[in-house]
């Protein structure tokens, strides 16, 4: 009985000790902390005549007392992708308000020249919109699309009924797409492109003392799937 309550006492005083040993092992801890997440901006700014920098301008296209035959000085916006993510493409609009309002002065709002519809970062650089949507070859520069379905628009004047790529005729197309190609500058961040107007007004205009609002709207996107 001695032996046995003695082999015991031993096979506690081991369990004791490995115990302890067990206990004895090091350790530490690391942190890493403060990690931040914030997501970047599309940030679309317009500047014209005699606006700089806003969300939103107005009257930067227009003209008063027009005849036909007159010719409207060059008008230009300047669209800049503020932010700090890359977009894909531009998509334009012109709607006309109301728009049944000033419909013979808009057929024969005639885009006309090298830069009569053109966005870029100077005169004669940077999409010819005007040649494309006169079925004119694509642009290598930025392509000119249908901004609803992707695909091409071809030649669109006519589409009010008058000779010529009018201000009406851009009303009816809807949606165009402007998308980065060889440039960039106004779609990817930081960069700006200004987009050029010429117009003359038509011999073809009959309607005297019509007046129209055109407001063109530009929505900066970031994917190509985004119609």
């Amino acid at each position: 009985m001695k032996k046995i309550l003695l082999s015991l006492s031993m096979v506690l005083v081991v369990g004791v000790v490995v115990a302890g040993a067990t206990g004895a092992f090091f350790a530490d801890t690391a942190v890493s902390g403060s990690n931040t997440f914030s997501s970047g901006t599309m940030n679309l700014r317009l500047t014209d005549s005699n606006e700089t920098n806003q969300d939103s301008v107005s009257a930067s296209f227009g003209g008063t007392a027009l005849a036909p035959g007159a010719v409207i000085p060059q008008q230009t916006i300047l669209l800049a992708n503020a932010g700090s993510v890359n977009g894909d493409h531009i998509d334009l609009t012109v709607a006309i308000d109301p728009p049944g309002t000033g419909t013979d002065l808009a057929k024969n709002l005639v885009f006309t020249g090298t830069d009569g519809l053109r966005l870029g970062t100077g005169p004669g650089a940077g999409a010819n919109i005007l040649s494309v949507l006169s079925g004119g070859a694509q642009d290598s520069d930025y392509a000119v699309t249908n901004g609803l379905t992707g695909a091409l628009l071809g030649d669109i004047r006519g589409l009010d009924g008058v000779a010529g790529l009018s201000v009406k005729d851009l009303q009816l197309a809807g949606k165009i797409r402007i998308q980065k190609a060889g440039m960039n500058g106004g779609i990817n961040a930081g960069t700006s492109a200004t987009l050029f107007s010429n117009i003359v007004v038509a011999n073809t205009l009959t309607t005297q003392g019509e007046t129209l609002t055109a407001t063109f709207t530009f929505a900066l996107e970031q994917d190509a799937t985004q119609f």
